[in-house]
């Protein structure tokens, strides 16, 4: 899969601004360049991987070496996990935790592979990134072994949950802080540089049984995720990664294809070429967009023209009347006078 069809889901992005701020970016400056003041709300949403890269950068760039997985990792909740978290609270035992984490693998991202390997006496979590930079993996491996480490004990509680070892495939952190930083959370012993990365833990665990288990809850919330799971499989492909980032930054009007690219970390150029492998064009994606928009704003009698068209990016109302009759058979005029708001 190309790099710039991945994606994340939205409540880390909030997660890792939230963390940014704290440490002193001006988190909202670089919101904004993405035309929004906030960061997308609803554990459903998802953006481009790139964004999680592009502030990263930022991070590193301003606290060089600072642990932002680890740190997001150490104060993470079930909620950004969106279903799959509240699915968690819900199972009878921690052995249904870990089938949840590999039935539903591709509810949090598209770039990260999980897998449960049981072993004599012991079960290891394995989780490999597929996709970013070598920044970007770092703190993608420390955000995902820490959350599920902190998760783990936040579910077992009161029994005690420490790892028997834990292993990282990126090399040890330089800083000695950080190392210990890394001991704190995990209070087990940790290896770098090692094949794959992943948790082992006592295999009594698996029987473990978690006081919010609800049965009822649990299983309205899996055919909520296998809905969800459906349609993440469907919407993976660089055209819908585009319109998810076009209608984030669909504002005031229409951003443009080189507004676009610039936030997947591409040129304007390599986007063309890639939105034509796909046999789609930007012009057409977002087309779309101003077609789910223009209907609400056309019926809004109280609002010139004129500015309706400005919003939907066109530069005369008579070019906004020409599009609009073209798709619906209606002119603005004639689809206000029907009164029911359906072209």
């Amino acid at each position: 899969m190309d790099d710039n069809d991945n994606w994340v889901a939205a409540p880390h992005l909030q997660h890792l601004a939230r963390t940014a701020q704290a440490n002193g970016l001006d988190v909202e400056q670089w919101l904004l360049r993405l035309g929004r003041k906030n960061p997308p709300i609803g554990a459903e949403a998802t953006l481009p991987i790139s964004m999680l890269e592009e502030l990263l950068a930022q991070l590193d760039a301003r606290f060089p070496g600072y642990p932002f997985g680890l740190v997001m990792a150490e104060s993470t909740q079930p909620a950004a996990f969106g279903v799959l978290g509240y699915l968690s609270q819900s199972c009878t035992r921690f052995a249904d935790v870990l089938d949840l984490i590999v039935r539903y693998n591709g509810l949090l991202s598209s770039f990260g592979n999980s897998k449960v390997i049981y072993l004599p006496g012991r079960v290891r979590v394995d989780w490999e990134c597929l996709a970013g930079s070598p920044l970007f993996r770092r703190h993608a491996y420390d955000y995902v072994l820490g959350s599920f480490t902190v998760l783990a004990r936040t579910l077992l509680q009161p029994t005690p949950m420490v790892p028997l070892e834990v292993g990282f495939s990126h090399p040890p952190p330089e800083n000695k802080e950080t190392r210990l930083r890394l001991q704190q959370l995990f209070q087990s012993p940790i290896y770098f540089d090692q094949p794959q990365a992943g948790i082992c833990f006592d295999r009594k665990l698996m029987d473990q049984p978690l006081s919010h288990s609800d049965l009822g809850i649990k299983t309205t919330l899996a055919q909520h995720a296998d809905a969800l799971m459906r349609q993440r499989q469907q919407t993976t492909t660089l055209p819908n990664t585009v319109m998810r980032l076009a209608r984030a930054m669909f504002v005031d009007c229409p951003p443009g294809l080189e507004d676009v690219a610039d936030q997947l970390g591409i040129s304007g150029r390599t986007l063309h070429r890639r939105l034509d492998a796909h046999n789609t064009k930007f012009r057409s994606l977002i087309d779309e967009i101003r077609m789910e928009r223009a209907p609400d704003l056309i019926s809004n009698s109280h609002q010139p023209l004129e500015v309706t068209a400005f919003q939907l990016g066109f530069q005369s109302r008579q070019s906004l009347i020409r599009w609009f009759k073209k798709r619906t058979g209606l002119t603005p005029g004639e689809y206000r006078q029907r009164g029911d708001h359906k072209p």
